[in-house]
């Protein structure tokens, strides 16, 4: 299946100036020759990576386009196979046409993700960077571009490759000493090696699975749960963050029932706000799973807002609920501040405080100041990594890990090299699945049917 020639559109979707199509397989070259007229130079004898000019005819002798294209012979491409890729005008009708002679001549039109595994397959890149060209493409926010960009770099597989250098030394050094049991002080200075660098190798999968959790935040984006007891003003801070009526506002306590979603994009990460109903003593099956959610939304915030009613002057159950969260990244917002009189509610100092007025659309730049510094403090440490690791990473990581916790426990049980060998040969299969050099087809079928077609 992997031997033919593929062919697919490898531009977006609908109308645009250009449109691009790419051919990539042994016959890509001669397949180009028989639908393309060259200006001037024969395709056979066009120099790899230089742009020529040419017409593309129907097989009844009209022509479709006049279009440019580039030759990169293998292994020298993508693809590391033969690869033509055809620009002409971004009309869907013309790239489909053209496509549709590829396949007369004998293409077969491309899976999702087939170039990039082909690719893969071919040894051009790594499983970490071929899933970072699926997240480029997705990306929806600056800091996922440079998370992708960084994991296409090859850096991340570069480390999981030396880690697994490393195991395959301890395991020869371990070997050696089953092969000539009898050379005692030998074994014991091997086994105190074995043991420093199995060390090493766990702290630097800690280091690396310590990426994970701030990779997910971008990748999936930071939630921000907005609570605070009903009538603080809520939704109406909602709306004003999105200046646009995402939530309903009435007078009426408990209007909002239901978790209010909506996106915006602060420090270049996307940031998802939910609005939720009113913390009280619920009243009513609706209300009370209300109440449920909201709670729920609670615990899985990254980030929450606290909004209190500035204008009430009992604010007891409002301190009692910010004291429980203050393990979380809080702030709290005053709102209603102009409407508010007497005394504010103490609230420590550790938490920032916004004063704001959500209807009139005052204060929300010191709103906006806190949360980007939260956000900052989320992400504290990506800025300087030079990866992140995603889940299918961190899975992998973990069973790693494990693996030479008992390959240490072993050592420090006195067990014979025989128990801990096997425990270290299979951290170094785990981390042979995060580049690839170990999967099974079921694995990487998920990872390439997420690509477009084309890519």
């Amino acid at each position: 299946m992997w031997e033919d020639t593929i062919v697919a559109r490898a531009s977006a979707e609908g109308t645009g100036a250009v449109g691009m199509l790419r051919l990539s397989g042994d016959d890509a070259v001669g397949i180009a020759t028989r639908i393309i007229t060259p200006r001037s130079t024969p395709i056979p004898e066009c120099q790899s990576r230089r742009v020529y000019l040419g017409c593309v005819y129907a097989s009844d002798g009209a022509l479709i386009d006049e279009i440019t294209f580039i030759v990169y012979r293998k292994p020298h491409s993508y693809t590391g196979e033969n690869t033509v890729e055809i620009f002409l005008h971004g009309n869907t009708i013309l790239i489909d046409l053209i496509v549709t002679r590829c396949i007369g001549e004998g293409a077969r039109l491309a899976l999702p993700g087939e170039f990039t595994r082909r690719a893969f397959m071919n040894g051009k890149i790594d499983l970490t960077q071929a899933e970072s060209v699926a997240d480029l493409i997705a990306a929806q926010a600056e800091e996922e571009i440079k998370i992708a960009a960084k994991m296409l770099s090859g850096e991340f597989g570069k480390r999981v490759k030396r880690l697994r250098e490393d195991m395959l030394e301890i395991i020869s050094l371990a070997e050696a000493s089953i092969d000539f049991p009898e050379e005692d002080d030998v074994t014991a200075s091997q086994t105190r090696t074995i043991c420093a660098r199995i060390s090493g190798i766990r702290e630097e999968i800690s280091a690396m699975l310590a990426s994970y959790d701030e990779g997910k935040r971008i990748r999936n984006g930071i939630r921000v749960t907005i609570a605070g007891q009903t009538n603080a003003g809520k939704s109406s801070l909602m709306n004003a963050l999105f200046e646009e009526e995402k939530s309903i506002v009435t007078p009426v306590h408990g209007t909002t029932r239901d978790v209010i979603e909506g996106v915006l994009i602060l420090n270049g990460v996307r940031v998802i706000f939910h609005d939720t109903a009113g913390l009280r003593t619920a009243r009513g099956i609706v209300e009370k799973e209300g109440v449920r959610r909201t709670q729920k939304s609670i615990d899985e915030a990254d980030i929450i807002i606290y909004v209190i009613d500035a204008y009430r002057t009992d604010f007891a159950g409002d301190l009692k609920r910010i004291a429980a969260m203050l393990h979380n990244h809080l702030i709290v917002v005053l709102n209603k501040t102009d409407l508010a009189g007497g005394t504010a509610p103490v609230i420590p100092e550790s938490i920032p405080v916004c004063r704001i007025s959500a209807l009139h659309k005052t204060g929300l730049d010191t709103l906006h100041s806190a949360l980007c510094r939260e956000i900052t403090s989320l992400l504290r440490h990506t800025q300087s990594a030079a990866f992140t690791v995603n889940r299918r990473h961190a899975e992998c990581l973990k069973q790693g890990g494990i693996a030479l916790k008992e390959a240490q426990q072993a050592i420090d049980n006195g067990l014979t090299e025989d128990f801990f060998v096997e425990n270290i040969k299979e951290a170094q299969r785990a981390l042979a699945q995060i580049v690839g050099d170990i999967s099974p087809d079921d694995v990487l079928d998920r990872i390439f049917s997420q690509f477009c077609i084309g890519k």
